[in-house]
């Protein structure tokens, strides 16, 4: 027996590694060199490394990027409940009952999931977190980085499955039912954490910002559109996305009007950089104007 280094627990001396700290001993293992030692330490961290790279790949199609990080790192005060200012994306097939019902089930659910898999994938070429998938729906929310950054994101990643839709109709079996979607976004404060029982979690965010994008969806199939923003979100937005009022909604919990946007599509560096300047010659405007009143 001899004693571990750090932690002064008695261990057998074949030990390579304190099996109550994990120290490294400088007692080798009899009948080992050095260079046999190290080629051996290699190969045992080596495997372990690859299995914890297969357990993460795993947990990561099952469990939302943030749970897992949060695992590994052992911090998980940020699951047990922030408040943040994010945007969210709801998006669904529209008229998906009828589409469903003229196909075979197995056909149905193929094509929800290649669905969910090309939505999925976007979100996350986005830098977006996957919230759920709610039977031909999915919600998703951003947080990373400014404000405004995020917002964008969204916005952007509604585009992609726009350009999405469109290469799914050149083939499309049934003409007389296009394959259309809807989608409503909405930036503002909700609670981001771990909701559910003791037999499962869901790392989502919740409040009324959250419920908000349901009517913005709603808005966008009523106004024959497939994406929505908020006047939030298009406040952040419209020096890079050019976009319409399509018309106003109540926005609770104070049933205030405000306006809703129909994403027409990205602004050009050079639309962008001519909005700007707009925007800046605006503001001299007004302030000349209070100047002249002063």
């Amino acid at each position: 027996m001899v004693k571990c280094h750090l932690c002064t627990r008695e261990i057998d001396d074949e030990f390579v590694f304190c099996p109550f700290c994990g120290e490294p001993q400088t007692q080798l293992p009899a009948g080992l060199l050095g260079e046999e030692l190290s080629v051996k330490i290699g190969e045992i961290l080596g495997g372990a490394q690859r299995r914890l790279q297969a357990v993460i790949g795993a947990l990561s199609r099952y469990i939302e990027t943030p749970v897992v990080d949060s695992i590994i790192s052992g911090d998980m005060g940020e699951l047990h409940g922030v408040r943040r200012e994010v945007t969210i994306l709801f998006s669904d097939i529209r008229n998906s009952s009828g589409i469903i019902a003229r196909l075979e089930p197995e056909e149905g659910l193929e094509l929800l999931n290649n669905h969910h898999d090309r939505m999925a994938a976007t979100v996350q070429a986005t830098d977006g977190v996957l919230d759920k998938f709610i039977g031909d729906g999915m919600m998703a929310f951003y947080s990373k980085g400014e404000l405004a950054d995020h917002a964008v994101r969204a916005v952007r990643a509604a585009l992609r499955m726009r350009e999405y839709v469109t290469e799914a109709n050149e083939d499309w079996p049934m003409p007389d039912i296009p394959f259309r979607i809807g989608v409503g976004i909405n930036t503002g404060v909700a609670v981001v954490g771990s909701v559910g029982s003791r037999y499962r979690q869901d790392y989502t965010a919740v409040g009324a910002e959250v419920n908000y994008v349901s009517d913005l969806q709603i808005a966008a199939k009523e106004h024959a559109v497939d994406i929505v923003i908020s006047r939030s979100t298009h406040e952040l937005v419209a020096d890079r996305i050019e976009a319409k009022q399509i018309g106003v909604l109540q926005r609770p919990p104070d049933d205030e009007q405000e306006p809703v946007y129909y994403v027409v599509r990205e602004r050009r560096a050079s639309d962008q950089g001519k909005r700007i300047s707009a925007s800046r010659q605006e503001g001299l405007g007004d302030a000349a104007k209070s100047a002249a009143q002063s």
